[in-house]
């Protein structure tokens, strides 16, 4: 929910207003989200997130049409906020579909998970794998992979908190949360590969602002672009 790349000129995402179900794409001021337009369209009502634009260039922008599954960034009229930022909020029946499957060689996220129940996935590909911070156990992964079991995150789940997760992927994944390393991996893992953002009736109840994927691994650039998300979101 701000600009990522200065090369990129489109918008940020498309807004449907409850009151009516008009639509209105909503851009950038100052590279972040322009909530000024955003709060002006959805006026006294909600506003829900129909496509989230994909700022790469490759047109992997995440959608959803039916409107009972679209997720919240405006409620009576003020844009949903964590740590003063932007954020979509999630239900559990919420998700946004990319058009094709991606592969995850590296990823960046920033998101909050608040529900204590078991399953809720942040992001998903059919039946086989999913990834989440949060749930019960405490957990971080499930069903990711080959992997079917859940990793405790030093006895702790982060339920309720802005997280900065990363997952980089070499001849296994390693795992960060808030520019920590957790070196307790499954080695069995394979590549992940996603296409939807959460998994309707299993997905994180909470909040995402930014996801960023990467085709190649970025363990040698993990420390700039977690500086870099950090300094924008003060996370840690």
């Amino acid at each position: 929910l701000r600009l990522l790349d200065t090369s990129y000129t489109g918008d940020a995402i498309v807004v449907r207003r409850a009151s009516d179900s008009a639509t209105q794409a909503i851009g950038f001021v100052n590279n972040e989200l322009d909530t000024a337009s955003l709060e002006s369209f959805c006026s006294g009502t909600d506003g829900f997130v129909t496509t989230w634009y994909d700022q790469s260039g490759s047109g992997n922008d995440a959608t959803q049409t039916t409107a009972g599954d679209q997720p919240q960034i405006v409620s009576s009229g003020s844009v949903i906020l964590e740590n003063t930022k932007p954020a979509i909020g999630l239900a559990v029946d919420n998700d946004l579909d990319l058009p094709l499957n991606i592969d995850v060689n590296s990823l960046f996220a920033v998101a909050q998970n608040t529900t204590t129940a078991a399953v809720h996935y942040l992001l998903w590909k059919a039946s086989t794998q999913g990834f989440f911070v949060g749930g019960t156990s405490p957990s971080i992964l499930d069903n990711f992979g080959t992997f079917t079991g859940s990793i405790a995150l030093s006895g702790t789940s982060n339920n309720g908190l802005q997280n900065l997760i990363n997952l980089d992927y070499n001849t296994d994944y390693s795992f960060g949360l808030n520019n920590n390393t957790y070196v307790n991996m499954p080695t069995s893992s394979t590549l992940m590969n996603i296409n939807r953002i959460q998994r309707g009736g299993f997905g994180v109840d909470g909040t995402i602002q930014e996801i960023i994927i990467y085709t190649t691994s970025q363990s040698s650039n993990r420390n700039g672009i977690e500086t870099n998300i950090n300094d924008f979101y003060t996370i840690y």
